[in-house]
Order: structure tokens, then sequence, then C-alpha cells
């Protein structure tokens, strides 16, 4: 009978001390693209246009070497990477494809309907968070509007619209 209470109070507190991290780990998400999100606001403030780089994510070999990491490396010397790590690259790992690819993907561009006035940061969180989510999405210069996975609450497009 011991035993048997002790595995429940041990089940209990392993449950409460995965949410505790996995919460945790979504805090720290949203602090690295705050901190991603405001040295691309210098970057806009420097020279007018947000940095151009079609599709990149943290998964991509080249993350840390892309045309974002430049343009924003005297305000942001390293790019952040998700807590988890799990990220991993191509197309098919974007945090909206359900593929559990925890990674931070950037979109800006300087042409078409983007102007470099706009930009995104898609991501995926391990809990959802309807606040968030209740302001996510971006909208081209087009009046085209993107909001990844709509309104699921896990899946985040943040940035700056036209």
């Amino acid at each position: 009978m011991v035993i048997a209470i002790i595995g429940v109070l041990a089940s209990v507190v392993l449950a409460s001390l995965n949410t505790a991290r996995s919460k945790a780990r979504d805090a720290q998400r949203l602090s690295d693209i705050r901190t991603l999100q405001t040295a691309i606001e210098a970057v806009y403030t420097e020279t007018g246009q947000y940095p151009s780089g079609n599709w990149q994510c943290s998964g991509d070999a080249d993350w840390q070497t892309f045309t974002l990491s430049s343009a924003i490396s005297s305000w942001l010397p390293q790019l952040p990477t998700d807590p988890t790590s799990n990220t991993t690259s191509g197309g098919g790992s974007y945090p909206w494809n359900g593929s559990g690819n925890y990674g931070y993907c950037y979109f800006g561009n300087t042409g078409g309907d983007w102007l470099g006035q706009a930009y995104m940061v898609v991501f995926l969180l391990e809990n959802r968070d309807f606040d968030l989510d209740a302001i996510d999405g971006v909208t081209n210069c087009s009046g085209s509007t993107y909001n990844y996975d709509g309104e699921d609450g896990y899946v985040i497009t943040l940035g700056t619209s036209c």
C-alpha cells in the first residue's frame, strides 16, 4: 500500500515537473523571439528596410551565416536557437508542418509583395498560448495576411505588417 502511494505521488511530481520544463522552454522561446525582433527593428530604423531572406530556419546549416544573421550582427552577434535543439533542415521541417520542429523561421523580402517593409518569424510552442495567438499574423504590402496554422495557439507568426 505504501509503495503504491509513493508511486502515485512520484508520477504526479514527474508530470508537474515536465509541465514546468515545457513552460520554461516556451518562456525562453518568447524571449529569443523578442530579442530577435528588437535586432530586426534596429536594422529597419537604420536602413528603412527589414533584412531580406526567404524562408530560413534555425535548423538549417547556414542559420548563423545567412542574410539575417549578417544584417543584425551589430545588435545580435549570434542568432538564437530553440532550447530543445529539436530542429532539422528543409521545408518539411517548418514549425507549421506538424513535424514537431521547434525551430525559428524568418521570412523577409525586399521585392515582390513585401518591399522590405514587412517580415515574419514563425515558431512553435509546446503549450497553447491563446493570448499570443490572438495577435499573431502578418500582412504584406499587397494586403495578403499570413498566419500559419490559424488560431491553434501553438504555431505563432509574429512580425511587422506593411
